[in-house]
């Protein structure tokens, strides 16, 4: 795998539902900053590149799972 690529690079092609992020964000309270985030996203157990595309979006604040659903490329179904 190429380091150099933006972790956001690596999601294309995963597929998270709705629901599987839902569970991820169990007990986040919204707006919420990325960092935060990302780290509660780490502490469930996340897939890495999941929580390091948080971190590097370029987004500072989450206000619903709309948008981490926008970062991570999710489709819900």
């Amino acid at each position: 795998m190429d380091d150099t690529r933006n972790p956001q690079d690596r999601l294309e092609g995963i597929s998270y539902t709705t629901d599987t992020v839902q569970e991820l964000l169990a007990g986040v309270s919204f707006p919420i900053d990325a960092r935060a985030l990302a780290q509660h996203l780490e502490d469930r157990d996340a897939p890495v590149p999941v929580a390091e595309g948080i971190r590097t979006s370029g987004v500072d604040t989450f206000d619903g799972i709309e948008d981490v659903m926008a970062v991570v490329g999710g489709y819900a179904v």
